[in-house]
Parts: structure tokens; sequence; C-alpha cells
């Protein structure tokens, strides 16, 4: 027993150091296997085969064959060429499969540490197409994931525009942009009072309609209408969309969101219809205002009140805005053609113009009538420019020339 021994290990090369590693770790695992075992499986093995002597010294394990297990003899180290002396073809046959698997595991790690990558058609690739390939794929799914969050989200808000927009392989149509003169600038909204909300409003939506091709989208409206309302009016604005992106995922801002953010800088709801009620009871018609020019500025407070503030109230507010004159002689009009605010409004406007005329004679009453030169009355003719001798434009017997000297 002890002669096989030797001969094992003088006839077992090593190839590589890559090789001896994983045999030397093999041993280790093995030497704790106790030799009591290994004697038991070698004689069951030895009643169960029932062979000649070549056959049972194949399958006897050795204490130095024990650290390599059972089934694998010390020909784990050997190349799958090698061949130990006085070696049967049985045993050949069944230790040139196992010294290929042990070679082909020992030569595992030096591939992986080479970080090889081969395609399909055995031609090499280079890690760093490998490494994009797989980043460009995870940034696909991650903007396929948000774009499910924002159609999600589009969903829940009831958001049409949105929707149609997020649909696979659908555009919206970009309109001709419109030959019409551009609008004046927008006027600009400092959170003053209701009228100069509603004159913001108007003047952007009035860009909106004009020039469609440059707001197909929500957030243009929004970048564009900010660029006329305050600082502080901004900042307001902002806080309220970093407080929507982190509730709402994918939240969009609109152009709805930011009247209504616009309108509460005012106050809240109780706050507005105090200063809507103060406004309208105290309004009065001006000078050179018209009846319909005082309606238009109580409409937009009236809106703001609602139905707080009824039709009879109205035409009563109305009434008191206009001036003494106009409300004495609208006294004098028939019920029947003042019944309505419509009606009001027009006999108002008729009663305007009336003394509107009356007074324009007394208007120029204190002035000098301009005088205008006709050419048929000598009166009003220019007198003729005199000459320096006068002796054309003057009257009387012409004066002799005399060129002698004095």
């Amino acid at each position: 027993m002890s002669q096989r021994m030797t001969r094992s290990r003088v006839y077992t090369p090593v190839e590589d150091q890559d090789n001896t590693s994983y045999t030397n770790d093999r041993t280790q695992d093995a030497e704790t296997v106790p030799e009591t075992q290994t004697v038991n499986r070698d004689r069951e093995n030895r009643q169960d085969q029932g062979s000649g002597d070549t056959l049972s010294q194949a399958t006897s394990v050795e204490p130095s064959q024990a650290r390599f297990g059972p089934e694998e003899p010390a020909m784990a180290q050997s190349g799958p060429n090698q061949t130990i002396p006085h070696q049967s073809e049985v045993e050949r046959q069944r230790v040139v499969p196992m010294v290929q698997r042990s070679t082909e595991t020992a030569e595992a790690p030096s591939d992986a540490l080479q970080a090889r990558v081969v395609d399909a058609d055995g031609d090499e690739i280079d890690p760093e197409f490998v490494r994009l390939r797989r980043k460009i794929k995870a940034e696909t799914q991650r903007r396929a994931i948000i774009k499910m969050r924002v159609e999600a989200a589009a969903l829940e808000a009831d958001d049409e525009e949105t929707i149609e927009a997020l649909k696979e392989g659908s555009k919206l149509a970009r309109p001709a942009s419109s030959r019409l003169p551009r609008p004046e600038p927008p006027r600009r909204y400092s959170k003053k009072n209701r009228v100069e909300y509603n004159h913001w409003v108007k003047d952007c939506e009035a860009y909106f309609i004009q020039c469609p091709a440059d707001f197909q989208r929500e957030v243009y409206k929004v970048t564009f209408s900010l660029q006329y309302v305050s600082d502080q009016c901004k900042t307001t604005w902002e806080e309220l969309c970093l407080q929507k992106k982190s509730s709402i995922v994918g939240w969009q801002p609109t152009w709805t969101d930011l009247k209504q953010n616009m309108l509460n800088a005012l106050g809240t709801t109780k706050e507005r219809h105090l200063v809507a009620f103060d406004a309208v009871t105290t309004y009065k018609q001006g000078a050179k205002e018209s009846p319909t020019a005082v309606l238009d500025y109580l409409r937009q407070y009236w809106e703001e009140l609602g139905d707080a503030y009824p039709t009879a109230l109205r035409q009563s507010c109305y009434f008191r805005s206009l001036t003494k004159d106009i409300q004495l002689r609208l006294q004098n009009v028939p019920v029947r053609e003042r019944e309505t605010l419509s009606q009001i409004e027009e006999q108002a406007n008729i009663i305007y113009r009336h003394i509107r005329e009356l007074n324009a004679p007394a208007a120029h009453q204190g002035k000098r009538p301009d005088r205008k030169a006709s050419s048929g009355s000598d009166g009003d003719r220019k007198p003729q420019k005199r000459f320096k001798h006068g002796r054309h434009g003057q009257k009387g017997q012409e004066r002799p020339f005399n060129r002698s000297p004095p």
C-alpha cells in the first residue's frame, strides 16, 4: 500500500498555479474524513463487485487517495493525456473523464478573471459594450416606468390632453401660425384687486387664442403667464409646485392651477367677499365715465359675490353708482322701460349722451371763436405791406425823384 502511494505522488504533476490551488483546497476538505470510513467503503466495494485483483485495486481507496474523495482518485492533479504505470484499461476509462471535469473546473476561475464575453458566433465582445448596453436597458425601463406613472396619474385626474399625448404613436397636430398681428402684452398682476386679476386672465387668454401654435401644451401657457405677475406671486406659485410634485407622482402644472393660485393670493373666499362688497357699495361714476363702463366694473365684483348678491341688489347698486343727474332723469322713465339691468343701462346711456350734448356749448363759452378770413369782404383783408420809401403803399401825391445833389 505504501508503495502505491509513493507512485501516485511521484507521477502526479501539477500543471499550473490555478490547478495547484484547486487541488490544495480539495485536499484540505478531504483530510477531515476519517480513515475508518474510507476502509469500510473499500470493503463494501469489494463485496459488491466481486472481481479480480485488478478491479479491486482500481476501486480501493487508500489514505493518500482519500483526500480527493471516494469517487475521485489522486489523478485529479494530472492531465487528461497522462497515465500512471501499472494502470489497467478500466482505470483509464474511469479516470480520464474525471480528469477532464477537474481540468474544466480548475480553468473556470482563470476565465472569470479575464472577463471575456463571447457572443453566439464565438466572437469576443468588448466588456465596455456589454456594460453600456445594460445601462441603456436599465434607463429605458426607468423611463417606461415614469411614463406609466404619468399615464396613471392622468387617468385618475381625467386629463384628456395628457392621455392623448401619451398614446403610442400619437402626435399633437401643430396648428398653423396665425397671420394676425400679435396682441398687446398682458397687463401685469400684482395681487392688487379682483379687477387687476381679471385683466391679467383676459389678456393672457387672448394671447393663447390668437397664437395657438405657441401654446399647444399647458406648460407653455404657464411659463408665458408667469412673466406678467409680481415676484411675490411667483414665489407663491413655486411653493405650490414643490408641494404638488412631492405628493403627486407625475404632476404637471396647468393654466387652471395657475389661475386658481393667483386668485387665492387675494385672500380666502370670505376675505374676497368682504372686499367685493365694499367695492360695489362705495363705487361712484366718474365725470368722463360712461354707464357701460360702470356696469363692467361692478360685474367683476358681482361674479366674486355670486348668489350672495341677487339681481335686485345688483340693480339698486348700479342705480346708486350713477351720477345724480342720471338718477333724477331715470326716475322719470316709465317702470316698464327700466325693469331689467340691461334696460337700466340703455336708458342711462341715452341720458348720459343727452347731458353731454347740452354741456358741450357751455364748455367752449369762455373761449374766443376762431375768425376765418373770407375772400369777399374788404374788412377782413390784411393791409398792404408798405415799402421802405413809401412809393406804392402810400396815398397822396408821389414825390419827385431828384438826382441833383443837394
